[in-house]
């Protein structure tokens, strides 16, 4: 959560909008929430559901499976090769 907070610190400073919840955080497993299945996308799952909650979007299983992860390490790549 302390990671969290702080991306949102930084994104307000230098001038980026965000819809944060504004409700207290709470970690929680719910029967309709996308989880991971393989052993190798982990940090991918956390930095996806860092980026969807700074940009206030709910994620769900029919938007994030498995299959959008191969996408979202494309997303990634490009914005890492843009920022050297």
């Amino acid at each position: 959560m302390v990671l969290v907070t702080r991306l949102t610190e930084l994104a307000k400073r230098y001038g980026y909008s965000m819809n944060t919840p504004h409700k207290p955080w709470k970690a929680e497993y719910t029967p309709n929430s996308p989880v991971q299945t393989n052993n190798w996308d982990c940090g991918l799952w956390v930095l996806l559901w860092i980026t969807a909650t700074i940009r206030g979007y709910a994620l769900l299983p029919t938007t994030v499976n498995e299959a959008t992860i191969l996408k979202w390490r494309i997303v990634l790549s490009k914005l890492v090769k843009n920022i050297v």
